[in-house]
Order: C-alpha cells, then structure tokens, then sequence
C-alpha cells in the first residue's frame, strides 16, 4: 500500500512515499532558500527524477518534495543532491536561477568579456527535413536551442561535418526513415539523447540502412540522466560505425529491434553516475535479435551502486548477439544477460575486467506470462515469430515456439538461457563465465577458450540449481572445461606488457593454436575523412 502523502517510512528495505529525511548539517545553512530542487536515484542506480522542494522542515532535518513523487518511491541511503542554491555557488561554472525575480547569477569559467554568451529561447527543432530525399547538409554549426537541433523524415539525406551541442531537448538528432546518414559530427553538451535512427520493418525484417559513421559523441543526457546516450536504435537494420563515444552518465547505446551492427567503435567513461546499467542494451522481447557487435574498442568502464555497469546487456528476455573481434580492457563486466538465448561469443579479448560473461535464469515466472509486468509474451507475439522471415532468420526461435508449447506449468523452459556459444575468446582478469545454476553449460556451451582468469566458472554444470565456484587451479573445472578444448592456465596468456595498449597477442599464445584471429585495433575509432581532416589527441 502506498503511504498517504506526508508520510515517512523509516526502514532501511522497504520503499515509501512522500517526505523523506536527511542526516547532514548542510541544509542549516540555507535558512532563506527558495525555489531549491533535489535530484537522486531514489531507489534503483538507473532510475532518477528531478524534484522541487516543496518545503524544508530545518529542526525535524525533513524534505517535502514537490508533486508528483518518484514512481518507485524513496528508499533509505540512496543517492541525491541539492540544486539551485545560491548559498552554494561557490566554484566557476555553476549558476543560480531566481525565478521570481528574473535573474541569473553565474560564476563565469573564465573571462567572460571575451566569451560569447548565449540564452536560448528556441523552442522549434532548428532544421526540419520532411518528405526530402538526396539532401547533404554540410559543416554547419548547430548550438543552442530549447528543442531539437535536426529532424529527418525522409530517405538518403546527409548531415556531414556538423557540430552539434548545446539544446536541452530529449532528443538532439532525429532520423526516421531510410538510407540517412549522420556523417564526421562533433555531438556534445545536450540535454538528451545525441542520434534516434528509427526505420525499417519489423513485420518483413526490411532494413532501414541509417548510418552513423565517424561521429564523436560525449557529454550528452546532462539533463535527462538516464536512458539517453548517444544513440537510440529502433526498427531494423541500423549501422554505427567508426564512433569515438565518451563520457556518459548513463547508457550509450539503447537499442530495440533488429539487426543493428555497431563496429569500429571506440567506446570508453560510460555510466559515470548509474548502475545496474549496459553500456550498450535492449530489452524485452525475444524477437529483439540479430545484432553484431564486432572490431570495437571498449575501456575504462565502470558504474556505481551495488551492481555497476556491463559494457554488453540483453535485458530480459533479449538474445540473438554476435559479438566477435572485440577488445575489452578495464571494464567491470562485459556481457551479462537475464535468460537471453542464441548469442555467439567467439574471438574476442578481456582483458584487466571483474567479470566476463554472465547468464543469468530470471527468477520471477510472472515476467515468462501474458500480462507480464514487462509484456513480453506480448511482444512476442506482435511479430510472426514462428513464421518465415523470423524462425528461418533466427533458429531459436524454433526452440522458444517448442517452450510454449509445453504450457504455463512447464514456464522454467521460457527462462533459461539457451542455445548461446563462447569460443576462442582469451580472457585475463577476474572469472570466466557465471550461469545460473537453473542452466547448465549445455545451454551455455563453452569451447577453444583460453581461460587466464582467477575464476573460471560459477554455477551448475548440467544445471541441477547447485551453484559451486571453480578457481583457476581447481582440477574438477579444469577437466570439465578442458574436455571441451579450453586452455586454462595461469598467468599472462600473450599480452606481455600490460600498459601497451597494443593488445597484440605474442607468437607463443595458444590462442593462436585455438584459432585466434587478429583484431584489427588501429582500425578502431574515428578516421580521417573530408570532413573530419584531423583526429582529436
């Protein structure tokens, strides 16, 4: 039941509604502020809201917030922060508005006589190409406006060597159609998400070919925190290519549909401020499947909370992944899924990570029924997927068909992970490979790997729901794991010098026994074009 409004709940597991308490001194200070705002993480590291107060109560250390409350309530010892204090601007770069009266004050970053100051009040997209074909908009700076920069309705236009920055709508650049493409920019500084690239049919797998070739893209989703980074993907048949995306408070990739190549990409400092988040994710339906994650750079990534970040998530129930000839390097997990099927996992390099590969078995049958919190029966069934294109295209979906089949009483074949593949990936870091113990390595079958690891495998290996942990010198894992062709050994498995950053595997690696093929690192990032003449240092 939720409280009635004004009531406080005070334990430390249980979520609640209304006002909610504080523990600093800090507060005392602001005896006169007016028009303050909070924003935190009020109970989960991916979901925020912005909130005025409505009152403070100094003696009681208590906070009204303002209507209407956070949909999942308040929970004690998460995340949060004042703003809009003029009592506490007190650094270059930080501002105080004062509505009632009309003025801004602001600390200057630097010499503001020199400076070319703006204040938008655009509140129109500030190019729109509607119905347009074979349009090239070139080298045009786009910057401050309270909506959209560009909106594409139409086929085979180009934007090529733009800067965009600056606009405070959730969506800077928006591209519905086909054949487009978003060429050599410099995306920064916005209030959402950098590129939408919708297109293509879902019903016929008809792809829409957008691309977004040679874009660098940071500092974006400074307003909208979360679920708005550098692209949005939907429908099918999308490419992102050659793009340098940094710095990040949340997710970088949110995709949805079919068929989506990311490739050559540099991708580093996602989800700077969140966590239980994927660099790149989906989530949601089975039929989301098809997508090809090849030759990209992923580094230095790392989330906070409890949970963190990992750089390649299928939510629940998303599979159908092809990741092959990455480089993963000081990342906190690379891949996680919640009972995704059919992913391929094969040639690819973790290196100095905590974990892996995870698949987890989704513990709630509710989320595997019609109705289902997330819909995702639903989903299903508003594509033919057990119909040509989709069951010739996508195989397992043939297996999925048969699991439903079996009925509501027989749900656990709907949540486990199946049908997936690792093979001839080298990986050095924390562990290996987590399953849940629901699914055995039947379902996640491993094959030619060479496994340098602490940890090689947690969980169950004919998934009997005991989970065990195995270390890198325990003989039962290594004889499970070696009868499947992988090398397991101790120590560094070829990259000699750790800071290099070369990631060129030594002559004398058994990778290359296994199979191993180059990964062409000098090729990953942004290029020289006509556009784009020089790279950033």
């Amino acid at each position: 039941a939720i409280p009635q409004e004004g009531t406080l709940v005070e334990a430390n597991s249980s979520n609640h509604y209304g006002r909610f308490a504080y523990d600093d001194e800090r507060p005392s200070a602001w005896p006169n502020a007016s028009d303050v705002w909070v924003h935190g993480y009020w109970v989960h590291d991916w979901s925020d809201q912005y909130h005025r107060v409505e009152k403070f109560d100094l003696e009681k250390r208590e906070i009204h917030p303002e209507l209407p409350y956070h949909g999942y309530g308040y929970k004690k010892g998460q995340r949060f922060y004042f703003l809009n204090l003029l009592e506490e601007l007190d650094a270059p770069g930080e501002w105080f508005l004062d509505r009632d009266n009309g003025t801004v004050y602001f600390w200057p970053p630097g010499e503001i006589e020199r400076a070319d100051v703006f204040f938008p009040q655009l509140d129109k997209p500030m190019l729109v190409l509607e119905d347009t074909k074979h349009v090239s908009v070139r080298r045009i700076t786009f910057e401050a406006a309270l909506a959209q920069a560009i909106i594409i309705h139409g086929d085979e236009n180009e934007i090529a060597g733009c800067t965009i920055r600056n606009f405070g709508a959730d969506t800077a650049v928006e591209v519905r159609g086909n054949n487009n493409a978003i060429r050599s920019c410099d995306i920064y500084e916005l209030a959402g998400t950098g590129i939408l690239l919708e297109g293509g049919d879902r019903q016929t797998l008809t792809p829409a070919h957008n691309v977004a070739i040679n874009n660098r893209i940071h500092h974006v989703g400074q307003v909208f925190r979360t679920y708005h980074g550098a692209f949005t993907l939907k429908g099918v048949g999308h490419r992102i290519a050659h793009c340098w995306i940094h710095d990040l408070p949340h997710l970088a990739v949110n995709y949805s549909g079919n068929d989506h190549v990311i490739e050559y990409c540099e991708v580093e400092r996602i989800a700077q401020e969140t966590g239980d988040v994927g660099a790149t994710y989906t989530g949601a339906d089975w039929t989301s499947m098809g997508h090809e994650f090849r030759y990209n750079y992923f580094h230095d990534i790392h989330g906070p909370g409890r949970i963190g970040c990992f750089v390649i998530y299928p939510d629940l129930p998303c599979g159908g992944i092809h990741l092959h000839h990455n480089i993963f390097y000081d990342v906190q997990q690379v891949f996680h899924t919640n009972s995704g099927r059919a992913m391929v996992i094969e040639n690819n390099l973790f290196f100095k990570h905590g974990h892996a590969m995870s698949f987890g078995v989704w513990g709630n049958e509710k989320m595997f029924l019609e109705g289902g919190p997330w819909r995702i029966v639903e989903n299903l069934h508003s594509v033919p997927y057990n119909k040509p294109p989709y069951n010739t295209r996508y195989p397992t979906l043939l297996q999925l068909e048969a699991d439903f089949k079996l009925g509501p009483e027989r749900v656990l074949q709907r949540q486990l992970p199946k049908d997936n593949i690792i093979r001839r990936n080298v990986s050095w870091g924390g562990t290996f490979l987590t399953v849940g113990p629901l699914a055995g390595l039947h379902h996640v079958r491993e094959e030619e790997n060479v496994i340098a690891d602490d940890g090689v495998f947690t969980g169950s290996f004919v998934g009997d729901g005991e989970s065990k942990s195995y270390a890198n010198g325990n003989a039962t894992g290594r004889a499970f794991f070696e009868k499947r062709g992988n090398v397991i050994m101790d120590g560094d498995p070829g990259f000699g010098d750790l800071q290099s950053q070369d990631f060129q595997l030594s002559a004398d690696s058994p990778a290359w026994a296994l199979g191993f093929e180059p990964i062409p690192f000098d090729s990953m990032g942004l290029v020289v074009d006509e556009y784009r003449t020089s790279l950033p240092l």
